[in-house]
C-alpha cells in the first residue's frame, strides 16, 4: 500500500513539475523569440519520472 501511495504522490507532483517547467519555457521562449515553444509531453514524462523516483525512494527506505 505505502508503495502504491508513494507512486501516486510521485506522479502527481512529477505532473505539476512538468506543467511548470513547461509553462516556463513557454513563458521564455514568448519573451525571446516572441512566440511560445515547449515541450509537447513535458508533465507526462516528469510525471512517469516522479513515479518511478518515488518508488524507488520508498523502496530504499524499506530497506534501510
Amino acid at each position: 500500500m505505502r508503495m502504491l501511495l508513494a507512486a501516486l504522490i510521485g506522479l502527481a507532483l512529477g505532473a505539476i513539475a512538468g506543467l511548470v517547467l513547461s509553462s516556463l519555457i513557454g513563458i521564455v521562449s514568448y519573451l525571446t523569440f516572441d512566440r511560445p515553444v515547449g515541450i509537447k509531453y513535458l508533465p507526462i514524462y516528469f510525471g512517469a519520472a516522479g513515479a518511478i523516483a518515488g518508488l524507488s525512494f520508498e523502496r530504499r527506505r524499506a530497506r534501510g
